[in-house]
């Protein structure tokens, strides 16, 4: 017992020796890839982003949406030039195409009363011709100058010019309505709906006023409740209009026009904000598709919504959404979408996310 009991201690101590030799050994084996791994990824990422810094990009506007969407990129290790209107005309802005070369441009500039998407399809056609990617989130390109989308799929993007990080037109493309009718009723403006809201909630058109004022979110020019609203119907019914031409159109466009916008007046917002309704402004698409139609009417009005069930899919806060109703009373399905509409992170992303798309990132 004891000669055999020697011998298995001896035994025992014999393969911890052997285990620790062959545990030292792998350490040391293990260690030395590590400092391999770390020096080919050192290296690797290096070479990555000297290679990311030699791409360019050029962002039109320098406002808070072109500001943000520049740190974003730079951060990406893209080097990012501003055109600004001050920068000059088209004809700078080409030269400045020329001259930089950049994987792409991005259009972030507001759409004036007057302009009617003019200034921007002067960058878009330039980036065109120049066989330039171009991202935007402009919406009166696309409410009065179409075309220029429709011919040119593979050169712009414009996810963000409808329902900022919602991506509401992505969601809808994906959707088929050739032989059936729908229906499609959605929140385009996000401010106008957390205004509404603030009504709702017992607040009166100035307080509700000063509540957009602190998100920072409604569109420029706005001096008082009238303003605010009329400015931000105005943006409604460009929405309107480039959702139509983006999604449903074939051949014939709409603009705003066509959708007969005018300004409210004091006694106008007072019939929508004051009393005991509760009202918020809902687009709606609806379908009379069949072999033979192709018939869409379009409607953009405040809605009085109160406890109606029909609208319980209408978003709270500042936030877009859409209801898609296929078929004969839904017999193709009900989709809602909602999310943020177009704040400064969730435009930016989907802008960034157009960008990787489009330039195959």
């Amino acid at each position: 017992m004891k000669g055999s009991f020697g011998q298995f201690i001896a035994c025992f101590l014999i393969k911890v020796n052997n285990c620790k030799i062959a545990f030292k050994n792998g350490l040391n084996w293990h260690n030395k890839l590590v400092s391999t791994l770390e020096k080919t990824t050192k290296f690797n990422s290096t070479k990555f982003n000297s290679s990311m810094k030699t791409k360019k990009v050029v962002i039109v506007g320098k406002g808070k949406v072109g500001t943000h969407l520049a740190g974003r990129l730079e951060a990406w290790g893209f080097g990012v030039s501003f055109f600004t209107r001050q920068s000059g005309d088209l004809k700078k802005f080409e030269e400045l195409l020329k001259r930089e070369k950049p994987k792409a441009v991005f259009v972030t500039i507001d759409t004036k009363k007057e302009d009617k998407g003019q200034a921007a399809f002067g960058y878009l056609e330039s980036c065109i011709i120049h066989d330039v990617p171009v991202i935007t989130c402009e919406k009166g390109s696309p409410a009065y100058h179409a075309e220029i989308f429709k011919k040119n799929p593979g050169l712009i993007a414009y996810s963000a010019a409808v329902g900022g990080g919602t991506q509401i037109l992505n969601y809808c493309q994906g959707r088929f309505w050739y032989d059936q009718k729908v229906e499609i009723h959605a929140v385009l403006n996000g401010s106008l709906n957390f205004f509404f809201e603030a009504i709702a909630q017992g607040k009166n058109c100035e307080q509700a006023y000063e509540d957009v004022l602190l998100l920072d979110s409604a569109e420029s020019g706005s001096t008082d409740p009238l303003s605010f609203v009329n400015n931000e119907r105005r943006d409604l019914y460009m929405k309107t209009a480039a959702f139509y031409n983006m999604l449903i159109a074939k051949d014939s466009f709409i603009t705003p026009e066509q959708l007969r916008y005018f300004d409210l007046d004091q006694a106008g917002l007072k019939r929508i904000t004051e009393g005991s309704d509760r009202y918020r402004f809902v687009v709606s698409f609806l379908s009379h598709r069949g072999p033979n139609k192709d018939q869409w009417e379009v409607k953009v009005a405040p809605r009085k919504i109160n406890d109606d069930p029909f609208y319980s899919w209408i978003p709270g806060g500042i936030e877009n959404g859409v209801r898609i109703i296929e078929g004969e009373n839904g017999i193709g399905g009900k989709y809602t979408l909602v999310g943020d509409g177009a704040c400064l992170v969730p435009t930016t992303s989907v802008m960034l996310a157009d960008f990787k798309r489009l330039c195959y990132l």
